[in-house]
């Protein structure tokens, strides 16, 4: 048998074998190219959406990559950076964060308690006499408590304006085995404040 019978032979008996690699490789190629595709596109979605948000005021919901999230700025991300830092918290493991910015501003007229003078001792003779007149105002986001010293006891306080600022800094964060080997599947809730104490309730909601 010649070389060329042999090559013949060889080709005839693993031809299809050759036919069916290359269709399996062309199916898996066109696998990957919609699979890329499809990616492609879902990226696309979320930074139009990206870019819709943040130029909104009051609701901005972000899906960032962490290097997109270092090259944005804001009021929100320098709170958020600031309180990741201070708690030595890493950005890598925080799946989600939340900042939360509170306004409050009133110039709506507020009835200020008034109590009964007191009248303080004068530090010498001669001292004109003065008084202490206790205050406190009570309001639904706003209130305070104090005195007025006055030497007419007939002093009174007349609140004009009342405004709070406050944010809220949410984060969840991965745990990490003893504390800082590799990334478990569970996660934690963090919260912090600038202003005062929070008091976190969760709920969550399972189907029966």
């Amino acid at each position: 048998m010649t070389y060329f019978n042999l090559a013949l032979a060889f080709i005839q008996k693993y031809y299809k074998i050759g036919l069916y690699s290359l269709a399996v490789l062309l199916i898996l190629d066109l696998i990957g190219s919609r699979i890329a595709i499809n990616n492609l596109k879902k990226d696309n979605s979320r930074l139009s959406k990206n870019m819709i948000s943040v130029t909104d005021d009051t609701n901005r919901e972000l899906t960032l990559k962490q290097t997109e999230y270092d090259k944005m700025n804001g009021k929100w991300k320098i709170s958020l950076d600031s309180v990741l830092k201070a708690n030595r918290i890493k950005k890598k493991a925080v799946s989600d964060a939340t900042n939360i910015n509170i306004r409050y501003d009133d110039t709506s007229k507020t009835n200020v308690v008034h109590k009964d003078p007191i009248l303080v001792p004068s530090p010498t003779p001669l001292a004109p006499k003065y008084y202490k007149i206790p205050v406190q105002v009570d309001g639904v986001c706003w209130g305070m408590k104090g005195y007025i010293l006055s030497a007419d006891p007939q002093s009174k306080l007349e609140v004009t304006d009342r405004n709070s600022s406050n944010s809220i800094q949410l984060f969840i964060v991965r745990k990490q085995f003893l504390g800082f080997l590799w990334y478990t599947g569970e996660s934690e809730h963090k919260a912090f404040s600038d202003c005062g104490q929070l008091e976190i309730t969760q709920i969550h909601f399972v189907k029966k």
